[in-house]
């Protein structure tokens, strides 16, 4: 994931996927969420099924179309029950997921109380038909969006615009305050 960061250029946009259910998309609190989401993901550009794909066209053809052009995934699945560890991601989702990680690139799973969970931490399950497969994901019972997290902190690092990095990597060649001699040599 570090290479993703690396190999882009300065002024192109680190495209997100919001991959939501229906349901959820439709709810009150969805521009709330959203809005949450942003925030974990400074300087991306978010897309969604609404702003990012035609919905007149085939979907399956305008999705292979658009991710090239992604540089991250963002899902949200339904939770069976409010404060569990479990969410069920439909057919058309887990499609999407298996694209992203196929490319190499990072997907996340959006949890209200846990945050942006990688999947690569998650139990995976396929659930449902064989012929079209759901998937069943289950976050780790200690996790914690607040604790030191490596695959969380490579994720995040990965969907940084350029001009973020080039940013913190000039601060820290300049000497901190801390580095610098006090008083006379």
């Amino acid at each position: 994931m570090r290479t993703l960061s690396a190999d882009r250029e300065p002024g192109v946009p680190v495209r997100v996927f919001i991959s939501v259910p229906p349901l959820v998309a439709e709810r009150p609190t969805w521009p709330k969420r959203l809005k949450e989401i942003t925030r974990y993901l400074p300087g991306a550009e978010i897309l969604t099924y609404r702003n990012a794909l035609d919905g007149t066209n085939d979907y399956f053809a305008d999705w292979r179309a658009l991710v090239p052009q992604l540089d991250g995934l963002v899902v949200i699945g339904m939770k069976p029950r409010p404060r569990g560890f479990v969410h069920r991601i439909a057919r058309v989702a887990r499609r999407e997921v298996l694209d992203l990680i196929a490319a190499g690139k990072p997907v996340l799973l959006h949890d209200l109380t846990r945050k942006l969970v990688p999947l690569v931490d998650c139990r995976r399950q396929d659930i449902g038909p064989r012929e079209e497969p759901a998937l069943k994901m289950t976050i780790p019972s200690g996790w914690n969006p607040k604790a030191d997290n490596p695959t969380l902190r490579a994720a995040r690092e990965a969907l940084r615009p350029a001009s973020c990095v080039a940013r913190d990597e000039s601060r820290l060649a300049q000497p901190s305050q801390l580095q610098l001699p006090v008083g006379p040599m």
